[in-house]
């Protein structure tokens, strides 16, 4: 419901805000300071928050290679969702790494099989 909210505010007026609601936290717009990115965790995992974070694309494959708390079948088709099908160029896709995920690999789910 926020991420759509934001998405209200943000087609609107150019700018998420505190969406078109009003009634979420501010997401300042891009270049003002911290907090360009907002987490939009449940209020038991810390709640809407803006977050300077930046989580690169190389962090984020190695974490999902060292992956051993999620399914190997959520893992093989998140990654494939990610970096084949969604809107990233596929120049993301690698499948080496896509082979060694979660320390099982994929091969038991071939990247095509999770296509939208």
């Amino acid at each position: 419901d926020a991420m759509m909210d934001y998405w209200g505010s943000f087609a609107h007026h150019g700018i998420p805000g505190k969406g078109r609601s009003n009634a979420y936290t501010n997401w300042p717009p891009w270049g003002q300071g911290k907090g360009q990115y907002m987490i939009l965790d449940t209020a038991t995992d810390g709640g809407i928050r803006p977050s300077s974070q930046f989580v690169s694309i190389t962090e984020l494959t190695q974490r999902l290679i060292n992956d051993n708390k999620d399914s190997q079948k959520y893992l093989c088709a998140f990654y494939a969702e990610l970096f084949l099908w969604s809107f990233q160029e596929s120049y993301h896709w690698n499948k080496t790494e896509y082979e060694r995920l979660g320390g099982q690999g994929c091969g038991a789910y071939p990247p095509h099989s999770f296509s939208p």
